[in-house]
């Protein structure tokens, strides 16, 4: 339990520029200041700060918990180190992100999608705190449609996932993430393994997590001059999802790991997914 609460009406339209949002209402803020005992690192700490914007915050519509991802720079795709990468994980690239964004500090849980859309559809277990599963995309877009918020980018993702690290994972699996090694055949509650250096729990395993770009498997080699705030390509089949689940094998549980899939209309019972919002 983090020490330094309060509730407060969040209003985030601080005439920054661009992440601006018209609607000043729309969370309420947990903590204005970074707590260092979740961050860190120094540098993040001081990104996070130059935005001016508040830490953590909950979403007012459906009580989730987002942090603030600060604009920055990092280099995507496989590790120079990484045996096990693939080919559409290269080559690796610059990306610079130059819009802070929140995005959910937890996958979205059962609870909270039931709370929205009324039915649970899950099938990998049936833990009200365990994230939700088995969504198609129509249902994906009308909990979005509701709720005013949104799927990260690839981007985005791989950036908050990595929190700064620039190795294949952010720390040991069995202690950061619920994967085919020690699941025992299902998903988890959120938030009972480790969080990366951004405070993010479950980024690798538990569920596969959606991110808003169309998949393509030359999508890095069309980036491989460097990119800013890219999005994927136009159209496609199938979205990018990342991060692994709890029946991965540990070569899925990797940053730049990625997978294409599932289709629009198909049910998984291991993907699911963490939302987004811009301030």
């Amino acid at each position: 339990m983090l020490a330094r609460t309060t509730t407060v009406i969040l209003c985030l339209c601080t005439g920054l520029g661009p992440g601006c949002s018209k609607d000043s209402s729309w969370a309420e803020v947990l903590e204005h200041g970074v707590d260092r005992r979740v961050v860190h690192d120094a540098e993040l700490c001081a990104a996070i700060e130059a935005t001016r914007l508040p830490w953590r915050v909950r979403h007012k519509g459906t009580g989730i918990e987002m942090l603030l991802v600060p604009p920055g720079h990092y280099r995507r795709g496989a590790a120079p180190d990484d045996a096990e990468a693939l080919a559409d994980e290269h080559p690796a690239h610059e990306v610079t992100l130059t819009r802070p964004f929140y995005l959910g500090r937890y996958e979205l849980t059962q609870a909270q999608w039931q709370a929205v859309m009324d039915k649970n559809p899950s099938a990998a277990s049936h833990d009200p705190q365990a994230p939700v599963d088995s969504l198609i995309d129509a249902q994906i877009a009308a909990f979005l449609g509701r709720t005013g918020l949104r799927l990260p980018t690839e981007a985005e993702w791989e950036y908050a996932c990595r929190a700064g690290a620039s190795g294949a994972r952010y720390g040991d699996l069995d202690e950061t993430a619920w994967y085919e090694h020690n699941s025992v055949g299902g998903s988890h509650p959120v938030g009972l393994k480790q969080p990366n250096a951004l405070g993010f729990h479950d980024m690798l395993g538990n569920v596969w997590e959606r991110c808003a770009d169309w998949y393509a498997e030359d999508e890095y080699e069309r980036c491989r001059d460097g990119v800013t705030d890219p999005r994927g390509p136009a159209a496609g089949d199938v979205r990018v999802l990342h991060g692994g689940s709890w029946l991965s094998a540990a070569r899925g549980l990797r940053a730049s790991f990625r997978l294409s899939g599932p289709w629009a209309a198909r049910r998984i019972d291991d993907d699911g997914l963490r939302v987004a919002r811009d301030p």
